[in-house]
């Protein structure tokens, strides 16, 4: 009883902070997510393996050309810039609160098509 007199107002200041608590501003579904890939030299096309699952499709930037296949566990994309330089697409996925998928550049070209030696100093980046 005594404990009552010195919070009064304990049970209201619990479901407010629980009901604070459970409006969170973190997007969660389906959603997509900005992919840029950039070398030390401009590039023409890339290839791009992504794990973690929950990618359902790849949209290529305006002008650019793209193409890709999933996997039990990847999602493997082709991307073929319009104009050589920094390739964008973007992903759908499932959740957008899952964590950012891995990904590992397989090959690419510069422009003219020429390969790549290797995938080094190239980056890919993923960002909601």
């Amino acid at each position: 009883m005594r404990f009552r007199r010195m919070f009064p107002r304990l049970p209201l200041m619990i479901l407010l902070a629980a009901s604070i608590a459970a409006c969170s501003d973190d997007p969660s579904g389906p959603g997509s997510l900005k992919v840029t890939v950039s070398g030390p030299a401009a590039l023409g096309s890339v290839v791009v393996e992504f794990t973690g699952g929950g990618i359902t499709s790849a949209t290529a930037a305006p002008g650019d050309w793209i193409s890709s296949s999933a996997g039990v566990s990847t999602f493997r994309v082709l991307a073929v810039a319009a104009d050589a330089g920094v390739i964008q697409f973007t992903l759908q996925v499932a959740d957008v609160s899952a964590p950012l998928p891995g990904s590992v550049v397989i090959t690419g070209s510069g422009p003219n098509d020429r390969p790549l030696l290797g995938s080094g100093g190239v980056e890919v980046s993923i960002s909601h």
